[in-house]
């Protein structure tokens, strides 16, 4: 999430908190939570609701990382949980690779039990 800068952390951590509860509440789970402070932004940012002085454009930012596991009607619900606060200036969900997939993708060319032609890897 881009969350506006002067946002008191008295304001952001109760919101966190209540997109935690919610994610738990429907059995799903909050890995890290992370605050990566205020950065400057690539582009000035329009805000859908204005702050308290009425600024509506936002040149800085707090951003705020939360990777959590959820089913996708929770996922909708927390979109529009955060679609309603007005000190979100924009969200991104993305979805993590599954990295057990991976595994050792570096090294599976060495291994001669592999089988590439089956796999789509020539």
């Amino acid at each position: 999430m881009t969350v506006k800068s002067p946002t008191p952390s008295s304001t952001l951590a109760p919101f966190i908190r209540t997109l935690a509860k919610t994610i738990v509440g429907d059995g799903g789970v909050v890995r890290t939570v992370e605050n990566l402070g205020v950065r400057r932004l690539p582009m000035r940012t329009k805000a859908r609701f204005a702050d308290r002085e009425g600024n509506r454009y936002f040149d800085d930012a707090r951003l705020v990382n939360i990777r959590f596991d959820t089913n996708p009607a929770t996922l909708l619900e927390l979109q529009r949980i955060v679609k309603l606060e007005e000190v979100v200036i924009k969200q991104t969900v993305t979805k993590e690779k599954d990295k057990s997939r991976l595994g050792n993708v570096k090294k599976m060319k060495q291994n001669m039990f592999y089988d590439h032609h089956k796999h789509g890897q020539h």
